[in-house]
């Protein structure tokens, strides 16, 4: 496991509800990685993970559900990367935004974040409260291409989760990994198109 060191501030650096770092803290730290890969010429892997019509369990059971099950997917997601196989990839993961988790993965291999997204995904999928709440994850998953800002990286990441969303959801859609490569028809920018993101999680 990756553990960076963390301020002795905890309200500083991780969010109150999951535990998990919180949004700012995590792109320092995404920086900080950024910086490493383009010097030592090794990439990692982005990862956006978003519950599946969270706005629907908050409107049904109440917000307090709703945050039960983002707790929830935060102790999946740590389960998921303490068992093995994946005990021994190297990680950060930290709050996105209302019903989502970003992870860093310290690997270069695609395909490897691929099983990982697809083995989180059933994980949620047949846990507790995904059957009591038929709670599903769409994930998008990116590698860092050497030299691109921290903001084409995320923005590719949440293009490819978006991606995932318009697949039928459940689902998880790994980036391109060429720069060359043209971006699917009708995938947007997240902040670009908030009432569309609104209809589609």
């Amino acid at each position: 496991m990756f553990n960076p060191f963390i301020p002795a501030d905890s309200a500083r650096s991780r969010d109150r509800l999951t535990g998990a770092l919180n949004r700012q803290y995590f792109f320092e730290l995404l920086g900080e990685e950024k910086c490493c890969a383009d010097r030592n010429g090794k990439a990692f892997l982005l990862c956006l993970i978003d519950i599946d019509q969270l706005r629907n369990i908050n409107e049904q059971a109440g917000q307090t559900a709703g945050d039960d099950v983002l707790l929830g997917l935060a102790n999946k997601l740590r389960d998921a990367l303490d068992t093995r196989p994946w005990s021994n990839l190297n990680y950060l993961h930290a709050r996105f935004d209302g019903g989502g988790l970003m992870l860093l993965l310290r690997c270069p291999d695609i395909e490897e974040g691929r099983r990982f997204a697809h083995a989180l995904r059933a994980r949620v999928a047949e846990s507790q409260l995904g059957r009591q709440y038929d709670l599903t994850v769409s994930i998008g998953v990116s590698r860092y291409r050497l030299g691109e800002s921290i903001d084409e990286l995320v923005a590719r990441t949440e293009r490819t989760l978006f991606l995932a969303k318009q697949s039928g959801r459940d689902c998880v859609e790994v980036a391109t990994q060429t720069s060359g490569e043209p971006e699917r028809d009708n995938v947007v920018y997240l902040h670009e198109a908030p009432a569309r993101w609104r209809d589609v999680v």
